[in-house]
């Protein structure tokens, strides 16, 4: 991810510079993926089938949960991949 962010497996949580990074239930479910995925793109049906359990869900309401955790990260974490979808990188 970042030499300031740490994500820690066993307890789920995302830690900047060393203190707890708090977010919404869909937002954590979002970062999870993501960091599941590491180096992978993550397109918006594999967004909706995990956060929303396979339920429809439109794809501005992907794009708006993206935005939003987006601008509540310190670093520019979350690429958006023209025509695969999203990941995050790790800095080596």
């Amino acid at each position: 991810m970042s030499e300031f962010y740490f994500f820690d497996k066993n307890t789920q949580l995302l830690y900047y510079k060393d203190k707890v990074e708090v977010f919404t239930k869909k937002e954590y479910a979002l970062l999870r993926l993501l960091i599941k995925n590491l180096n992978h793109p993550v397109d918006s049906e594999q967004i909706g089938k995990y956060i929303w359990e396979g339920e429809y869900v439109a794809t501005s309401t992907i794009r708006s949960l993206i935005k939003r955790l987006k601008s509540r990260l310190h670093e520019d974490l979350i690429k958006n991949i023209h025509g695969m979808g999203y990941a995050i990188n790790q800095v080596q």
